[in-house]
């Protein structure tokens, strides 16, 4: 699974379901309120091509080359990075709604 640093909201049960989910195809992406998140689930046949990402592109190019299997989830935090201090804002007011 690729679960990037700026996404620490992601609930422990969202990486649960993700781990155990079936691997139908090569990719296992979540989504939320239609919105691809984390972490994504690769196959070891993916190994190669995830070795071979050079620069800041992300996995994007192995996810687009493969069909990815989506799991909707009910987990704002799979997509709910924070870069900015705005997006730090946006998450501490998710968090504070949180039951």
């Amino acid at each position: 699974m690729v679960l990037p640093a700026d996404l620490p909201l992601i609930r422990p049960e969202t990486l649960v379901d993700i781990a155990r989910a079936p691997l139908a195809g090569e990719v296992l992406m979540p989504v939320f309120e239609q919105q691809r998140g984390h972490p994504v689930r690769f196959a070891p046949a993916c190994g190669d091509a995830l070795a071979a990402l050079q620069g800041n592109q992300g996995a994007a190019p192995v996810v687009s080359a493969r069909a990815a299997i989506k799991i909707v989830v009910n987990d704002p935090g799979c997509i709910t990075d924070i870069d900015t201090l705005d997006d730090l804002q946006r998450a501490e007011r998710l968090l504070q709604a949180a039951p």
